[in-house]
């Protein structure tokens, strides 16, 4: 009987490590199923954040061509305005000679202009005698 009772207490404990062991496949199992999921949740994140990358650059292309079609008319209008302003310099210059030349033939013709009256004076006055 004694040993009938230790070999149930040893199947008892076999059966009860059985379960155990059959727990600890099921939570195992259970872990595998989720970590496959997490796993294939990832996948498709990853290939979402992807395509959503691809999208972005594809906006950015009408974006720059924008950019770049801007820099160009402001560069453009860059250089018209220094073109004028060289323009506008050189109208400037040729103004100021201009007023040179005009002052000086100003001075010039002012000279004439007293000489003639004195002349004329000198004139009359040999004429008075």
């Amino acid at each position: 009987a004694a040993v009938l009772e230790d070999a149930q207490r040893e199947l008892d404990r076999v059966v009860e490590l059985f379960k155990e062991a059959d727990a600890d496949l099921s939570e195992a199992k259970q872990q595998e199923l989720l970590a496959d999921q997490s796993k294939q949740d990832l996948y498709h994140l990853v290939k979402q954040l992807g395509m959503s990358v691809e999208d972005s650059r594809a906006a950015l292309i009408p974006f720059r061509q924008r950019e770049d079609k801007h820099k160009m008319m402001h560069e453009d209008g860059k250089r018209k305005l220094e073109s004028e302003d060289l323009y506008l310099s050189q109208l400037e210059a040729e103004m100021a000679s201009a007023d040179v030349q005009r002052t000086q033939a100003e001075a010039q013709e002012n000279a004439l202009l007293e000489n003639e009256v004195r002349l004329r004076e000198q004139r009359r006055n040999i004429n008075e005698r």
